[in-house]
């Protein structure tokens, strides 16, 4: 199954089974493995370059938001409890 970005936005949620990031000339390059279904199970890489300001707005954004995910899942919230 292909990665298709079409149509309205919100497309289809990706997971990231990884991520890393590089630093080009042209900005920082966000490069986040997804798995794919098919015939066969793969992984292919998602692509994003950034410009360093918005890389650098996504360090403590992040970091914040990751913290808040993780407070959920220790006191057990679902879908319908998030705000």
């Amino acid at each position: 199954m292909p990665i298709v970005f079409e149509g309205e936005p919100p497309y289809e949620i990706l997971d990231a089974s990884a991520a890393r990031a590089d630093p080009k000339v042209a900005g920082v390059i966000l490069t986040l493995t997804v798995p794919v279904e098919g015939l066969l199970h793969a992984t292919v890489p998602v692509r994003i370059q950034l410009a360093p300001e918005v890389a650098r707005s996504l360090c403590p954004l992040l970091c914040t938001q990751a913290g808040v995910v993780e407070r959920w899942r220790l006191n057990g919230v679902v879908e319908e409890d998030q705000p």
